[in-house]
């Protein structure tokens, strides 16, 4: 039964980590266009 809650809480925990992963990854590769288009 324990098993099961973890599974279930687990995901969620991991998919909100990589969302808040891809949106400073994202924002890196903008600075990184901009400051390449600038030089």
């Amino acid at each position: 039964m324990r098993r099961c809650k973890t599974q279930y809480w687990l995901p969620s925990l991991v998919n909100h980590c990589n969302i808040r992963y891809h949106m400073i990854l994202y924002l890196c590769s903008d600075i990184a266009e901009i400051y390449l288009f600038l030089v």
